[in-house]
C-alpha cells in the first residue's frame, strides 16, 4: 500500500478538509497570503450638524500604501466641532499653521485588503462653525486558521491653529489616539485597547480620557474651569498639569490594585490611604477656595498606577 493511500494520509488529508470547512475556504494569492477575507462594519456615522459643504478630494497610491485626503479651507471660520472614529488603528488631531482643514487616512497592507477598507470624511457649516467628520466605514482583515491580520490604518486631522475646536470627540476600538495642541472647549477620546495622549493641549472645560486596557498619558499647555475624568480598567494614568497664577486643583484618585501619587506643589493638602493592594488619594492645591479657576480632577486605575502632578 503507497503512502497516499495509507492511513495517516487519508486521517491527515480528513483534518484538512474538516478545517477548511470551518475557516471557509482560504484565498491563496502572492498578493495577499494566505486566508479568507473578512469584511465587516466600522463605525457609525457621526451625527453632524448645519449644511454638507464638500471638500477637496485625492487619492493615491504607492507600493503597499494607500492614502485618501480630504482638504477644506476655513479661512472665513473661527470655530469647530470635530467628531473621529476608528475600529482599528491609530489617530493623530493636531494643528497647522495654514487655513486648510486636512483628514487623511493612509492604509498600509495588501491590496485586497486596502480596497475592502472604507473610510469617509464629511464637512458641515452651521454659523462660523466647521463640523468635521472622519470614519472608518468598513474593516478588511485577514483570516486564517485562528489568526487576524490587518493591515494598519491610521487617521490624521490637521486643524488651523487660530480655530477654536469645541467639542471633540475621539474613538478607537484598538489603537491609539494622540491629541496635540489645540485649543479645545470640551475634549472625549476613549480607547478600548492601546492608549489615548494628550499633549500639550489647552483645554478650556471639561476632559474625558479613559481606556479598558492600556495608558491615559496626558499633558496641558493651559486649563480652564472643568471636570476632568481619566480613567484605565487595566494600566497606567498618567497627568501633567499647568502650574498657572489663580489655577487650582482638587484631585481624587484611586487605584483597587495599584499605586497613587498626586503632587500640586508647596502647601497642598493631600490624604492619602494605602491599603495593599490598593491606594486612594484626595488632594487639593493651596488656595483652592479663592483660586479663580478651579479644575476639579477625578482618576480611577482597577489594575494599575496612578501619577498626577503639576509641572
Amino acid at each position: 500500500m503507497g503512502f497516499f493511500t495509507s492511513k495517516p494520509f487519508l486521517i491527515a488529508t480528513a483534518a484538512v478538509a474538516v478545517i477548511g470547512i470551518l475557516i471557509g475556504i482560504p484565498v491563496l494569492s502572492s498578493d495577499i497570503g494566505i486566508g479568507t477575507l473578512r469584511v465587516t462594519d466600522g463605525c457609525e456615522r457621526p451625527h453632524a450638524s448645519g449644511v454638507a459643504v464638500a471638500a477637496d478630494q485625492a487619492m493615491s497610491e504607492v507600493d503597499d500604501t494607500t492614502i485618501v485626503e480630504w482638504r477644506y479651507n476655513a479661512s472665513s471660520l473661527s470655530r469647530a466641532v470635530l467628531d473621529a472614529c476608528l475600529v482599528v488603528g491609530d489617530t493623530r488631531i493636531k494643528t497647522t499653521a495654514g487655513d486648510e482643514v486636512i483628514v487623511t487616512f493612509t492604509m498600509t497592507g495588501p491590496q485586497r485588503i486596502r480596497d475592502n477598507t472604507a473610510v469617509a470624511a464629511a464637512f458641515h457649516q452651521q454659523g462660523d462653525t466647521l463640523d468635521i467628520d472622519g470614519w472608518q466605514v468598513a474593516r478588511a482583515r485577514f483570516a486564517w486558521m485562528f489568526d487576524d491580520s490587518d493591515g494598519t490604518l491610521r487617521l490624521d486631522i490637521a486643524v488651523p491653529g487660530r480655530l477654536l475646536v469645541d467639542v471633540l470627540d475621539s474613538r478607537v476600538d484598538v489603537g491609539s489616539i494622540e491629541i496635540g495642541d489645540l485649543v479645545v472647549t470640551e475634549l472625549d477620546a476613549r480607547v478600548d485597547v492601546g492608549e489615548v495622549r494628550l499633549v500639550d493641549a489647552a483645554v478650556a472645560g471639561n476632559v474625558t480620557a479613559r481606556v479598558d486596557v492600556g495608558d491615559v498619558r496626558a499633558s496641558f499647555s493651559h486649563l480652564g474651569p472643568g471636570r476632568h475624568d481619566y480613567a484605565a480598567d487595566v494600566g497606567s494614568v498618567s497627568v501633567v498639569l499647568p502650574e498657572s497664577a489663580g489655577t487650582a486643583y482638587h484631585v481624587d484618585a484611586a487605584a483597587d490594585v495599584g499605586s497613587v501619587g498626586v503632587d500640586l506643589g508647596d502647601g497642598a493638602s493631600v490624604q492619602s490611604d494605602r491599603t495593599p493592594p490598593g491606594e486612594t488619594t484626595n488632594a487639593r492645591s493651596a488656595g483652592w477656595d479663592s483660586a479663580t479657576t478651579q479644575v476639579d480632577i477625578q482618576a480611577h486605575a482597577d489594575v494599575g498606577d496612578i501619577t498626577i502632578r503639576v509641572r
